[in-house]
Parts: structure tokens; sequence; C-alpha cells
């Protein structure tokens, strides 16, 4: 697995040096001739800091100042997004310079010339700021979305619950306590019964959730049935989870690892360890069947399982719902077309007989802090059970 993963990172890195080298050559061509008193070499000094600046703000993460981290990693999160909207805007651009060309609208010279070649660059730029400013915007307003599901079967005591899903929070340096406050106050004002979190509630380090005491926000949640969570990729990504664990649950947030709980014998709610367990360690997660041997499955069953891959697994062991996120929907164009083929689904609500999936698009964002064609979420469900 080690090797494997190795192999991935080389890979990755090879790929996004020449995506890179490419928007730099590019990206040389206008500021030489926009800024001519530019050196190269400064040119391109800036440019690989400003390329690599997300691996320097990992590497860096415990030897860096705190503004000069949180610098890093902000740059670092937005060139992600630069280098996909600045590939498929200088694409457009030549298309269009392309077929322009061979229709005759311009000639050869016209596209050497200085101002043709500035003034296609400023375009360029000016398109790129009001996506990443857009985006920005858009990330920061969550909607909350609403689902009605019909579960076939009887719970004592209960025909329904008023339930909150919440996904891929991503609290960090970037997703920060007043964005929690906010997520929080919003969760209290829908007053749901209990409150599922389908994990990635930390980017990845539990550092930023101490020192701002996110755990105090936590902790005005009031739901009287509870919370309850599973850990999600991001969780594992720090390499102190037992960590997270501890933090979340001191904050009155019951962690389910490959474990279940029965709530008043209405209904149970099962929690998977998140497939990441195995890539970040030497354990792996149990198989669901092991999980579920004991229950009662004439009672309802709903799962908490951040990736939604595997459903059939799921619904053969009779589980009625399963909440899960992960996907953030791509979070912005056009990276959901990209979700769309790996997951069956990637979003919203499937029913495959008495099996119901929700995917939430999650209240955070991984990444470049922006959300485009695409909206943060918390997720209100009613969950209707068959009377007798």
């Amino acid at each position: 697995m080690k090797r494997i993963n190795i192999a991935f990172f080389i890979v990755f890195i090879f790929i996004y040096t020449v995506l890179n080298y490419f928007l730099g050559v590019r990206g040389k061509k206008f500021f030489t001739k926009a800024f001519p008193v530019v050196d190269h070499k400064v040119y391109w000094v800036l440019f690989w800091i400003i390329a690599f600046s997300y691996v320097i703000s990992r590497i860096g993460v415990k030897i860096l100042p705190t503004k000069i981290h949180y610098f890093f990693t902000l740059l670092g999160s937005y060139w992600i997004a630069c280098i996909v909207y600045l590939l498929m805007l200088i694409v457009v651009m030549d298309v269009i310079v392309f077929c322009s060309r061979i229709l005759g609208f311009i000639s050869k010279e016209g596209i050497n010339d200085t101002r043709f070649i500035i003034g296609k660059g400023l375009f360029v730029i000016i398109v790129l700021i009001v996506i990443l400013v857009y985006g920005t915007i858009n990330a920061k307003r969550p909607i909350v979305n609403t689902y009605n599901i019909e579960i076939n079967k009887v719970s004592d005591h209960s025909r329904s619950i008023h339930a909150v899903l919440i996904s891929d929070i991503h609290l960090g340096d970037i997703i920060d306590n007043k964005r929690l406050e906010e997520m929080v106050s919003k969760i209290n004002e829908i007053e749901p019964e209990i409150v599922f979190i389908a994990g990635d509630i930390i980017d990845s380090d539990i550092n930023p959730f101490i020192t701002n005491k996110m755990g105090e926000t936590f902790k005005k949640l009031n739901p009287p049935l509870g919370v309850y969570a599973v850990l999600g990729n991001h969780d594992y990504y720090g390499g102190r989870i037992e960590e997270v664990v501890s933090n979340l649950e001191k904050c009155g947030i019951n962690v389910l690892r490959d474990d279940y709980v029965n709530i008043d014998n209405r209904f149970y709610v099962i929690g998977r360890e998140d497939i990441a367990l195995e890539m970040t360690s030497h354990k792996k997660r149990k198989v669901l069947g092991e999980i579920t041997g004991e229950i009662d499955k004439s009672l309802p069953l709903i799962l908490l399982d951040h990736q939604p891959r595997n459903l059939n697994e799921a619904m053969e062991e009779g589980v009625d719902l399963q909440l899960s996120g992960h996907t953030h929907k791509g979070q912005f164009f056009p990276n959901h077309f990209i979700t769309k083929i790996i997951f069956e689904i990637d979003y919203g609500i499937l029913k495959k007989e008495d099996f119901h999936v929700v995917v939430s698009s999650g209240y955070g964002t991984w990444g470049p802090p922006i959300r485009v064609m695409n909206q943060s979420e918390i997720v209100e469900l009613f969950i209707h059970f068959k009377t007798f």
C-alpha cells in the first residue's frame, strides 16, 4: 500500500509540475509584454513559489509563523482553482484566436502584436478574478435542502423523526470558528431532534480546532436525541485521529467507529470507519455485516458512511437510510462531471427498493474556498416510519 501511495504521489507531482510549467510559459509571454522591466529569473522564482505554495504550507506547518502559514495555505488553495480555470480559459482563447485566424478576422502579425497579447492576457485575468470572487461569496452562502423519506419499517413509539445532516465541514485555517458558529446557529434554528455528521469535520490539522476552541461552539448544538458522527478521510490525514475523536467527544459529539447505538428503541444509528483508515494505518474497517450482526433489523437502520461507495453492501444488510458526503458535488465547475462518473450517486437522494441514500454537497470546502455552480448546504430530513 505504501509503495502504491508513493508511486501515486510521484505521478501526481510530475503532472502537477508539467501543468504549472505550461501555465508559467504562457504567463511569461503576457508579463514580459505587460511588464518588460520584470526580470525573467524573478518571474520564475515568484511563479514557482505560488505554484507550490500549498505544498510549502503543508511542509512548514510546524515551523512557519502563523500568519505566514495561513498566507501560503490560502494562496495555495486558490491556486488550485486557478490552475483549472486558467487551463480552460487558455484553451477557449486559443480556439477563438485559431478560428479568427482561419476566417481571416485577424492576421498572423496581429496575433503577435503586443497590444493583442496584453489584451488577451488581461481578459483572462479579469474573468479568472470574477470567477474566484463569485465562488468565494457563493461558498459562504449555504442553503437548507429538505428531503422527506418514507422508511418501510415500524419504529416503536415514533412515526417520524426530524433530523439534520451535515458533512464535510473541513474546519481549519480557512473554515474557521466564525463559519462554524454560523452553521450551529442555522441548525439550532431548524430545531432538529437529532444531528448527523457524515465525516470530514476537521480539514486535517487538529490544532486550529483546539486553539480556536471550536469545541465550545459545537457544544451549542442541542438536539434532544444527540449528535452522532463518523470520520472522513480528512479527519485521518493529520495522523492524530485519537486526538480528533477525543476532542469531538468532549464537545458532545458521539463518534461511531464501526459501531452502532439504539436510539430509545426507535431506530439504530450505525457509523462506519472511513475507508481512509486502510490507507493511513495497517487496520481495516469492519465489514458492515460484522457491525450489524446483533442488531434487531426489524427496527429502522440509519447508516453514516462518509463516502457513498459500495451501496449494495448496505442494501443487502437491511439498511434503510444511508447518509454520506465526501463528493462536495465536485465543489466547483466542471468537477461535478468527474464525481458523477465515480459515484453511483454524487449528490441528492437515491431510492433503491426500500433502501435510501442521501449524499450532501457538504457545508465547507476543501482546497479552494470557492463553489461554482454548486452550493454549500445543510440537509434537513423528515424521516417517516411505517405505522401499524
